[in-house]
């Protein structure tokens, strides 16, 4: 897909995906140095059932518009 016919739910569904990624790991490291639970536990233990799910969904979703390319493409 070139960039005039992608669809922006899908980068911001994927982006949102990898901010609850780089979230989980900040604030579990910061909850551990500090011995605290701060509210990005919460959000973060909400989220952890479709987090990467959700990603690789929506990422195979054109896998078939991808897969097509020919090899030099890649």
């Amino acid at each position: 897909m070139n960039s005039s016919t992608r669809m922006s739910w899908v980068d911001t569904a994927k982006g949102l995906s990898i901010i609850l990624v780089v979230m989980m790991y900040s604030a579990y490291n910061t909850g551990e140095y500090t011995g605290g639970v701060g509210f990005l536990h919460y959000v973060i233990g909400f989220a952890t059932p479709f987090r990467m799910p959700e990603f690789f969904l929506i990422s195979g979703l054109f896998l078939s518009q991808v897969i097509d390319r020919p090899w030099r493409r890649y």
